[in-house]
């Protein structure tokens, strides 16, 4: 099945002038580099939070078998666990910080782990994009390269 690649109007060259096209592709090449660190560092982060839920999942659930009482860990529970204090800030008291201090631990590293999965499959289709388009730079390239070959031979 054919691919088909989607290019925004803005980026053809059809459209803009190939030297355009070209200093729009050259300023985003630097942050194109660093595309690559963030999605290994996104792709660590899903992987850390997905295996937390798991485990903290599992012991919810055996103790749900053993007991037959469910007990949604807060983050507040699980922060005074780890003898982090999470009041002790200024801004600390209002009603936002309680209610987040509120949500079952559960809850919040599976919306992690989901937001960031997302985020890299984000990532990862526009490193798809942009290599297809440097891909279609390179054939457009070789083929002026050969034209230009060709028109130097036929006028030899």
């Amino acid at each position: 099945m054919a691919r088909i690649i989607l290019r925004p109007p803005i980026l053809d060259s059809e459209v803009v002038p190939m030297w355009i096209y070209k200093i729009v592709f050259w300023t985003v090449k630097p942050a194109v580099l660093l595309i690559r660190p963030v999605k290994f560092l996104l792709a660590g982060a899903a992987v850390i939070s997905t295996a937390c839920f798991i485990f903290l999942f599992s012991v919810q659930m055996l103790k749900w078998g053993r007991t037959d009482d469910w007990y949604a860990m807060p983050l507040s529970e699980v922060l005074h666990n780890l003898r982090m204090d999470p009041l002790s800030s200024a801004f600390a008291r209002s009603g936002f910080v309680d209610g987040l201090l509120n949500i079952p631990i559960s809850i919040i590293l599976l919306v992690a782990a989901l937001v960031l999965s997302w985020t890299w499959k984000s990532l990862h289709r526009l490193t798809n994009f942009i290599d297809e388009n440097r891909f279609i730079e390179q054939q457009r390239a070789l083929i002026e390269d050969i034209e230009r070959a060709l028109a130097h031979q036929s006028e030899s």
